[in-house]
């Protein structure tokens, strides 16, 4: 006899704000079924970050139906930037616009006070012109650049202390980037560094993967993510096999991307990724574990292997080639790279019920 264990997927009714601790104010939630724009320069108009917040924005917080809007533009400065409020922006109807500017705006060289002066005026306009369009607004400091001595990051930490200072004033989250991004830099080596960035200014894909996780450590929807370690007790189990439910919660990291994965802190991984584990206590044989459709409906099935207790008690890798929910996962990410409109993807975005580990004990 087989027994069945769902899992439910839950949601919070509601939520006050505002993501892990950050300078400034409280950066408010990413609205539900409302327009976000990411207002930049020519790191966000790459745009990996954001389809790296997409993909893990369907994937992890099932029923979101948000829209990311990408409104960079190479070259951007903060005076360009405001007299495209009115033409670019405003008409989108965002609820909330995260600005990501300054990476042009401090002139490539070392600490200029008066650059630095004009900049803080001009994001103060900023701010007041996109409040007037009715957004709520949140601020991103610049990154950092490579070689992490370079004069240009002392100028980039000042803009951005004057921009959480901006933040404290007018009351905005601002989320920062740079100093979280330059302790990567610094640490990451010349290999490493040269795979997270396309150049000195820019980064590459492994690059917008850090940035992707930094945003979406204070923005996040209003939703409890599912819990990406799937942990059940068998103590005292007595059925030939146990066949558990996966809500396929993982987000799809390309092979450019990978590099960033031993810089992401643990518990960061998993909350960003939904990395999936099995973890079994309580058993006392070995178990042979394989993935397949539930209910006996016809469909590939992926063997897992045979596991001894003590493996399943440390936990076994779900994200395995050839398992439905990492081809899922990569048939979103390849979309959203086509920039295609996603507006529904029942069939791609975490469902519980849909496939099912098998688990068959061993004599």
């Amino acid at each position: 006899m087989r027994q069945l264990i769902p899992l439910a997927l839950a949601l919070a009714a509601g939520c006050a704000s505002t993501g892990a601790p950050g300078p400034g104010a409280a950066v408010p939630p990413l609205p539900d079924r409302r327009t976000v724009v990411f207002l930049g320069d020519s790191i966000t108009r790459q745009g990996d970050f954001l389809i790296f917040m997409e993909s893990h924005l369907r994937r992890r917080h099932p029923g979101w139906r948000g829209r990311l809007v990408n409104a960079g533009a190479r070259g951007e400065t903060v005076p360009r930037a405001r007299a495209r409020i009115g033409r670019d922006i405003a008409p989108l109807g965002p609820a909330l616009v995260v600005v990501l500017l300054g990476m042009n705006d401090g002139g490539q060289r070392g600490l200029d006070r008066g650059r630095l002066a004009l900049y803080v005026d001009g994001m103060e306009r900023l701010v007041d012109e996109l409040r007037r369009s009715g957004a709520e607004v949140v601020l991103a400091t610049p990154t950092a650049v490579t070689p992490v001595s370079s004069p240009y990051n002392r100028m980039l930490a000042a803009m951005a202390a004057e921009l959480v200072a901006l933040g404290r004033r007018a009351n905005i989250g601002v989320i920062d980037l740079h100093h979280p991004f330059r302790r990567v830099l610094a640490r990451c080596g010349s290999t490493r560094c040269s795979q997270l960035m396309q150049d000195a200014l820019h980064p590459g894909p492994a690059g917008h993967l850090l940035l992707a996780d930094l945003l979406m450590a204070r923005l996040h929807p209003c939703r409890v993510a599912p819990e990406a370690t799937i942990r059940i007790d068998l103590a005292g189990r007595r059925a030939a096999g146990v066949s558990i439910a996966v809500p396929g919660t993982n987000v799809h990291v390309p092979a450019e991307a990978r590099p960033a994965l031993a810089l992401l802190e643990p518990s960061r991984r998993a909350a960003f990724l939904g990395e999936q584990r099995l973890v079994l206590e309580g058993l006392e044989r070995r178990a042979s574990l394989r993935v397949g459709p539930c209910c006996k409906k016809a469909g590939r099935v992926v063997e897992l292997g045979t596991f001894t207790p003590a493996e399943l008690r440390e936990g076994i890798s779900l994200d395995r080639d050839g398992t439905p929910w990492v081809e899922q996962a990569a048939r979103l990410y390849r979309l959203l790279r086509q920039r295609a409109r996603v507006p529904e993807l029942s069939g791609l975005v975490g469902r519980p019920g849909r496939y099912w580990v098998e688990l068959n004990f061993s004599p």
